[in-house]
């Protein structure tokens, strides 16, 4: 699947294996560390490359900078329900969130 959202400040995408070493330091940092239980990045990279999760990395648009991910499981589930694995955003209360 090939996912790219674009809004006036951020960027939407499929996140690539270049962005997980970020990504596992954003989840270990202290204000997300105490929320979620890491995923070591070969689990990062089992979620990027399954047919039933959806790994999204989101980016300001002016500094390219990874500002946080989220992780959607339930891609092939025949109710269509879909959940909401994970999510870390590295700049809290800028209302970055509402996005994934």
């Amino acid at each position: 699947m090939i996912f790219y959202k674009e809004y006036d400040n951020i960027v939407i995408k499929d996140t690539s294996p270049d962005d997980l070493d970020v990504i596992c330091h954003l989840e270990r940092s202290e204000n997300n560390g105490q929320f979620i239980l890491p995923y070591e990045k070969d689990r990062h990279e089992e979620v990027i490359n399954s047919h039933d999760e959806l790994h999204l990395s989101m980016f300001e648009k002016d500094t390219k900078d990874l500002i946080g991910f989220a992780i959607l499981a339930g891609l092939t589930d025949p109710s269509s329900a879909l959940e909401m694995r994970r999510i870390v955003i590295r700049k809290q209360g800028r209302g970055y969130g509402r996005f994934f």
